[in-house]
């Protein structure tokens, strides 16, 4: 009867070892989940880009992003006065974002007649402040024709911002 008991003790033993391993044989743990929503940038046109009134001699007329009219074009200090275009970029406070100005040129137009404006530049600073608010100016060169038919020309320009 000892034998016997020696001998079931055992399976009993080696039994054990086997679920023991069997258990060691796998493992689970729980995985972590997360998400991070930020707010869409949008973007809101302000004030007109305005060149003022020009003369038709010809010439460029430079509005900076400061709103500083400089070029080669005599101008007048009538009104309409000269200013830097405005855009209002609202978003997700410090990401960063990209200004796309026109690369190429536009047409302003007065009925049929047409001029150019070109190499636009901004002054935005491409981080998303505080807030969440953040105000820049789009300035440009526009280039005027000699004897250009007078008229008031007015267009439109593309601006877009984007997060990085």
């Amino acid at each position: 009867m000892k034998k016997a008991t020696k001998i079931i003790a055992g399976v009993i033993v080696m039994f054990g070892f086997t679920l023991s391993a069997f258990s060691q044989g796998s493992a689970t743990a729980n995985g972590n989940a997360a998400a991070r929503i930020i707010a869409p940038i949008t973007l809101t046109a302000g004030t007109t880009l305005h060149f003022g009134t020009a003369y038709n001699s010809g010439g460029t007329v430079i509005v900076s992003t400061a709103g500083v009219r400089s070029g080669t074009c005599a101008v007048s200090a009538s009104a309409p006065l000269h200013s830097a275009g405005t855009f209002t970029v609202t978003g997700e406070p410090s990401l960063t974002y990209t200004a796309t100005l026109p690369a190429g040129t536009i047409n302003i137009t007065s009925g049929a007649n047409t001029m150019t404006v070109g190499v636009f530049n901004s002054n935005a600073l491409g981080t998303i402040p505080v807030g969440g608010t953040e105000t820049f100016s789009v300035g440009a060169t526009l280039t005027v024709g000699v004897g250009q038919v007078s008229g008031l020309y007015t267009g439109t320009y593309p601006v877009t911002v984007q997060y990085n």
